[in-house]
């Protein structure tokens, strides 16, 4: 709990106790409790206010909570990209998107030539030999999946697609605190990308 809310609930708190001590002053033989029963509710109203304008403060907001969605075909593979995203580095085996919301999120699509021995199941046994902390691995004959979290702070995504000769890996690591914004995306930039 901040501060903000830590100090709103003692400004509630002493205003009910006077309410309830002048009250008992007036009803020393009955008395009564009429003055919690009505200004504790209201307390209560006033202190989660507090809280969630404290929660609203601190969380990260979307620049466009409605994206517009491109479909972009390149370097040998498809994808969607939301407009929260816009291109920083274009070459012929890399595409990399960034974004205003935070400097430390990127977006990378990179393109490798496989040798005849390399195999989607040793790039996949390669990337999860790169990463702790996997929360969520799929793989099957035409891509991988590999989700996870480098310490407590960062997420990381990515997925990687065979295409012919090729593979493409789209990469994102972005800090926890955007998860909520990713959640929303994730899904559809991944299944876009083929």
């Amino acid at each position: 709990m901040k501060y903000g809310s830590i100090g709103l609930i003692a400004i509630v708190l002493i205003l009910i106790f006077r309410l309830v001590i002048s009250e008992q002053k007036k009803d020393k033989d009955k008395r009564s409790y009429k003055g919690i029963q009505i200004y504790l509710p209201v307390a209560i109203i006033f202190v989660l206010i507090g809280m969630y304008a404290e929660y609203l403060k601190n969380r990260p907001r979307s620049i466009n909570p409605e994206y517009v969605w491109t479909h972009y075909e390149r370097n040998g593979f498809k994808v969607d990209i939301p407009s929260i995203f816009k291109e920083k580095v274009v070459t012929n085996d890399l595409v990399c998107y960034a974004t205003d919301v935070n400097d430390n999120i990127q977006l990378d699509f990179k393109c490798t030539q496989a040798a005849p021995e390399d195999s989607i199941s040793k790039l996949y046994s390669t990337m999860l030999a790169k990463y702790s902390n996997v929360t969520y691995r799929f793989l099957n004959t035409k891509y991988f999946v590999i989700t996870g979290r480098k310490g407590d702070n960062i997420v990381y995504y990515y997925k990687g697609v065979v295409k012919g000769s090729k593979y493409h890996l789209m990469s994102i690591e972005y800090p926890s605190s955007y998860q909520y914004l990713f959640d929303d995306i994730l899904d559809k930039l991944s299944l876009s990308f083929k």
